[in-house]
């Protein structure tokens, strides 16, 4: 057991993803009592094992103050830590230079600048193997942003424009999943894609295709391509579930098959245009919430989505209204749910491509 004499000094921890060490980010000078006794910890990052032994300072205030050639600096709290826990990512503030985003390897050497003269760090995470570290802030530019950046502090790219307190990278850095306002977000690093997760959720409420507000009780596991999340029912409470991208097993949740967008395109006039989402879908309960949603550039469309009719014989359509001047290819996403009678529910959505407004 790890004690702090100054209940308001440890900020934050991370255990490796090989369980072998803890690291924990101290706002302010305390005393720490820990089995091998009790140590004085000043300001900055420090590391025990998980076994409770060799309680260690990786890099102190003084540290940051001469890197960042600055009179004063203090600790975020955001900070990461790889599997292996050879490498660290962790946020720092001064008074007169803003916030930065630093990296130190395990044992204490290394420290470096990897983005710097920020105006607000929100949060920071770095990937398994340790390679790409993903944060977001609010630069000089005062828009906030979503960015990618080898742990050398080479290659930055900014994947989204928004902020975020809960990120992670997936082992191999390929991947970021961020949350905010009841929707997850998978974005790649390389910039190539960007996801809304849960999503639509036109219809009744308590679907399983919105999360809670509080979306840092969401993660994901180590590939990227499993996530755990809390949701709300039907009366308000809330419920854990998953959410699997192309799943081997559908289990209890509906098929989806012929999906089909018509027209495939439509001008972007602004005069108005429906088009039509159909698929057949086949359940062993029965479907109890049904919808369709248009996607740009992996976030929601300026148009609402659409609450799909059961039409008969497994047949759902319904209609999207574009009254846009935006060009560009569309995803068109199609969600169906059911609630088994155990009480549980179940839903899958299929994003169908193909269909662009403006030129061909």
């Amino acid at each position: 057991m790890l004690v702090d004499n100054n209940d308001a000094a440890i900020e934050g921890a991370r255990l490796s993803g090989d369980g072998r060490t803890i690291v924990f980010v101290i706002g302010s000078d305390t005393t720490l009592t820990y089995s091998g006794g009790s140590k004085v910890a000043l300001r900055g990052i420090w590391a025990i094992n998980s076994d409770g032994s060799n309680l260690r300072q990786i890099t102190a205030a003084g540290d940051v103050v001469s890197l960042l050639g600055v009179n004063d600096a203090g600790f975020t709290g955001a900070m990461d830590i790889s599997i292996n826990g050879s490498r660290i990512v962790f946020g720092a503030s001064t008074s007169n230079k803003g916030r930065a985003v630093l990296g130190v390897n395990g044992d204490g050497s290394g420290l470096h600048i990897i983005r710097s003269g920020l105006l607000q760090l929100f949060s920071a995470a770095i990937s398994g193997d340790g390679s790409t570290v993903a944060y977001s802030a609010t630069p000089q530019s005062g828009f906030q942003e979503l960015d990618a950046i080898r742990f050398d502090g080479t290659g930055a790219l900014t994947l989204a424009p928004f902020g975020t307190n809960s990120l992670q990278v997936n082992i191999d850095g390929s991947l970021v999943f961020a949350g905010g306002s009841g929707v997850g977000l998978l974005a790649r690093t390389d910039g190539s894609s960007l996801a809304e997760l849960f999503a639509p959720a036109w219809g009744p409420g308590g679907q399983l295709a919105i999360e809670n507000d509080n979306f840092n009780r969401a993660t994901m596991n180590g590939a990227g391509n499993r996530f755990l999340f809390t949701v709300p029912d039907q009366n308000g409470f809330f419920q854990l579930a998953t959410a699997d991208i192309n799943p081997s097993s559908l289990g209890a949740a509906p098929a989806i098959t012929g999906v089909a967008v018509d027209p495939a395109n439509i001008p972007a006039d602004g005069k108005g245009h429906s088009v039509t989402v159909t698929g057949k879908v086949s359940s062993p309960a029965p479907i109890v919430a049904a919808s369709a949603q248009s996607f740009l550039q992996g976030l929601p469309d300026s148009i609402d989505g659409t609450i799909l009719t059961d039409l008969g014989g497994g047949s759902w359509a319904g209609s999207l209204y574009f009254s846009t001047t935006t060009a560009g290819p569309r995803v068109i996403r199609m969600k169906e749910e059911t609630l088994s009678p155990d009480g549980k529910r179940h839903a899958t959505a299929i994003d169908i491509g193909g269909f662009t407004v403006g030129p061909k």
